[in-house]
């Protein structure tokens, strides 16, 4: 009996892992220069912060990184290369966020390197939403992974409060991510800066 149950255990393991892989997909990729690549890009869950796995039109395997490549479109995802100093990270890196909202504020999902003292040579990671808005140092939105709720529910409201022309009504139904992401989508449908959209037919 233990044996079988090894076995389905092992079989929902293997199945679990196999799905989390990464497949190509086609990408459109911007370097620094504004000149663009045409290709397919593989990545995976969490695996595409540092890195992005690219293989051009002649099949040639290459790694983009953030720092030089810092604009990539799929038609499912946009990521976008981000940078995390020192005071919001401990360190000073380029990361790939996906965008889940642009315009006047812009949200990220990205896994960056945290390192909380200068003690520590190799700092841990973490899985959180970024915000952008104008020029202001990046928000990190924490959440719990379990429920997905707000953290630091009240600094994201000031944050907001500041940085656009949002209404306390508008924030105060917040409680989790989602909610957060629908306000912003809506509020980004309103504001001044043209929201850029891509289309699977774009590719």
């Amino acid at each position: 009996m233990k044996i079988l149950r090894f076995v389905i255990a092992l079989f929902f393991c293997l199945f679990s892992l196999s799905q989390l892989q990464a497949a190509w997909v086609k990408a459109i990729v911007i370097d620094v220069e504004g000149d663009t690549l045409r290709g397919e890009i593989k990545a995976g869950k969490h695996s595409f912060s540092d890195f992005l796995k690219f293989r051009d039109e002649q099949g040639d395997k290459h790694v983009l990184n953030p720092e030089f490549y810092p604009e990539v479109i799929t038609t499912d995802n946009h990521f976008k290369s981000i940078w995390f100093d020192r005071e919001v990270a401990g360190y000073n890196t380029y990361c790939y966020g996906k965008l889940l909202t642009s315009g006047c504020v812009e949200v990220y999902d990205v896994n960056y390197p945290y390192r909380a003292c200068a003690c520590k040579s190799q700092g841990t990671r973490r899985n959180h939403w970024v915000i952008k808005s104008n020029e202001q140092p990046l928000f990190i939105v924490y959440h719990n992974i379990f429920t997905n709720k707000i953290e630091n529910l009240v600094d994201v409201q000031t944050f907001l409060r500041k940085q656009t022309e949002m209404s306390f009504e508008e924030l105060k139904g917040l409680g989790d991510r989602n909610q957060l992401l629908r306000v912003l989508i809506r509020y980004n449908e309103t504001c001044a800066q043209m929201n850029r959209t891509y289309r699977k037919d774009v590719l």
